[in-house]
């Protein structure tokens, strides 16, 4: 279901590997991806003489070669870096194929080019460097998330919260789980199996006392109550009362809902609109 799809974010890798990017040359032995970032390519030589497995480098917009196949993986320039591997460790290059972070690391990802930072993973343990190799947060986390209007969903023994560009708690540890921050600066949290919502500060904004629910849209969440669901406001008050056996967030004004198995699509005001 949608609202838990930060939630699942968190226990996932959250690289943008080569594998995924959009192919734009495909010819016999030979991938180029089309990254995100400035005008080199990343590419696949899978028949390489000298590596019979496999290996990534990056070409030009017009195929010429300008770091060769090396490595194990190789991600999008960002933020004027790319992550790489090699020898089963992650790094950073330059344009040039110049190490600019060694290889250090168990895991990592690209940088953030708006936060001038990359999440990494160093003995079981997550955290963020500088485009120096310096940490801009220690690796000290279970799992961790990319930075997201300044904040940063963090897990450590089994409960999650949320940090700063700082590496401070705005909201400790505590909860079973989390998704972004998103609309309203609230985020849904779980608590001993039932949801609620917190604000930025840390204070729980509506107290955790749904079985289900979703993240705020337009203004509203769908919300899961004794059995049937409902729809409330950024207060916590239901602007729709619970009567639905099902529902989703509203899109443009209008939601879906199923009630006593009828498929229906309602307005804000709980009205019927369509069948």
């Amino acid at each position: 279901m949608r609202y838990i799809l930060g939630i699942v974010l968190l226990g996932v890798s959250f690289a943008v590997s080569s594998q995924e990017l959009r192919p734009v040359v495909c010819t016999d032995g030979l991938l180029v991806y089309e990254g995100e970032y400035g005008d080199i390519l990343t590419y696949y030589d899978q028949h390489s003489a000298d590596q019979p497995e496999g290996k990534w480098g990056y070409v030009d917009k017009k195929g010429h070669v300008v770091i060769p196949t090396q490595f194990e993986h190789a991600d999008y320039f960002s933020f004027g870096l790319a992550c790489v591997r090699k020898d089963g460790k992650y790094g950073y290059i330059d344009s040039t194929g110049a190490v600019k972070v060694y290889f250090y690391f168990d895991e990592a990802r690209a940088f953030d080019s708006k936060y001038q930072r990359a999440l990494v993973k160093r003995n079981g343990k997550w955290g963020w460097i500088t485009k120096y190799g310096d940490y801009a947060v220690k690796c000290r986390f279970d799992m961790a998330s990319p930075y997201v209007d300044g904040l940063a969903m963090v897990s450590q023994n089994g409960k999650y919260g949320y940090i700063d560009l700082q590496g401070k708690f705005v909201v400790p540890c505590r909860f079973d789980c989390v998704s972004p921050f998103g609309e309203n600066g609230l985020a849904l949290v779980e608590q001993g199996g039932s949801w609620g919502y917190v604000d930025t500060l840390g204070n729980i904004a509506i107290g955790c006392q749904y079985d289900e629910a979703y993240v705020f849209n337009e203004g509203l969440a769908a919300v899961k109550i004794n059995g049937k669901w409902g729809f409330i406001n950024s207060n916590g008050v239901f602007i729709i009362q619970p009567q639905f056996d099902f529902a989703e967030n509203f899109y443009k004004g209008i939601a879906f809902v199923i009630q006593d198995d009828e498929k229906i699509y309602i307005n804000k005001k709980g009205e019927k609109i369509a069948d």
